[in-house]
């Protein structure tokens, strides 16, 4: 008697087990796709591919980035947002999924109810750039320059990005009569600065790496609380201007679609842990001066949330707006 309630029970559980498993679907069990809402070649754009790179040994599937630029980055998290929560649609986010909704009236998105926040990977400090067929060679020579020359006009990746709004934020400061025109992405930005045909532009430093050290492109400050290790020749804001205010990076992350398992989002965890310690990515980061973050999906939430209290409290006082 007790042998076969023994068997019995041997059976129940396999056929449980076999249940479990077939209600529990293999993930990842197709390519991921990394949605980034610029062009390639740009901050965003470079890390994207890095940690894709390290994810996708982690997953054993391959994660593919895909390119959306437009509208600041909205088009690309609009997408993302309609996504199927099966986890195999991520987002490789910006600071502009926050500011977004700040700037746009029609926003088919919204950065708390429509994405479940994973981590926040990383930040690039900004800096301030010009051509270097213009005379000034500080900051302080180029805004005596913009004022008795008249209109600047500036660039940056998109209306409404963290390389739009603090330019805006600086003309409004300094009293600068500009103009803004908006790129889909930072490269495009950078060959009109790098030509002139823009005056000055706020970028990402790793954007704009290759252009600095090839001295197409004239750095007169970074807004940071130090210099950069890569182009210490570079002052800060507070060292060319004496103000402690302007300390800005683009920061960086992923998001997916609202609605993904708690177990997706923790294998996804996994992996950005499992990248963030691979020396490998490190190594590759850290010459396009990009700082490693990292912390729980709560963090990444708060976060999100401090930023928007905090730039559209920015965007209120500089009058930024998209054209």
């Amino acid at each position: 008697m007790r042998q076969k309630l023994q068997l019995c029970f041997a059976a129940v559980t396999i056929l449980l087990a076999q249940n479990t498993s077939a209600q529990t679907p293999v993930y990842p069990s197709k390519p991921i796709r990394m949605i980034v809402g610029f062009a390639p070649g740009g901050s965003a754009d470079i890390s994207a591919r890095i940690f894709a790179e390290s994810m996708s040994r982690e997953l054993k599937e391959t994660v593919v980035v895909e390119n959306k630029g437009g509208a600041g980055g909205n088009i690309a998290a609009a997408e993302v947002a309609r996504a199927d929560p099966d986890g195999h649609t991520i987002f490789y986010a910006t600071s502009a999924i926050v500011l977004g909704p700040l700037l746009y009236q029609n926003v088919k998105y919204d950065p708390f109810n429509d994405f479940s926040p994973v981590m926040l990977t990383a930040t690039n400090p900004l800096v301030f750039l010009t051509a270097p067929s213009l005379a000034p060679r500080s900051l302080k020579d180029f805004l005596t320059y913009a004022k008795v020359h008249g209109n600047m006009n500036y660039g940056s990746s998109g209306a409404g990005t963290m390389t739009h709004l603090p330019a805006a934020a600086f003309s409004r400061e300094f009293g600068l009569e500009s103009t803004h025109i908006a790129y889909k992405g930072e490269s495009p930005a950078l060959v009109d600065v790098a030509s002139g045909r823009t005056q000055f532009m706020f970028s990402t430093l790793s954007a704009a790496v290759a252009m600095m050290s090839d001295a197409r492109v004239r750095a007169l400050a970074i807004a940071a609380t130090q210099r950069s290790p890569l182009f210490p020749e570079v002052p800060t804001f507070n060292e060319a201007l004496g103000t402690k205010d302007w300390v800005m990076g683009a920061w960086q992350g992923v998001v997916t679609p609202k609605g993904v398992s708690p177990e997706i989002i923790s294998r996804l965890t996994v992996a950005l842990n499992t990248a963030m310690k691979d020396p490998l990515l490190k190594t590759r980061l850290a010459p396009q001066g990009t700082v490693l973050l990292g912390g729980t999906p709560a963090q990444f939430t708060q976060y999100m949330k401090e930023e928007q209290i905090r730039w559209k409290k920015i965007i209120t006082e500089s009058g930024a707006k998209v054209e």
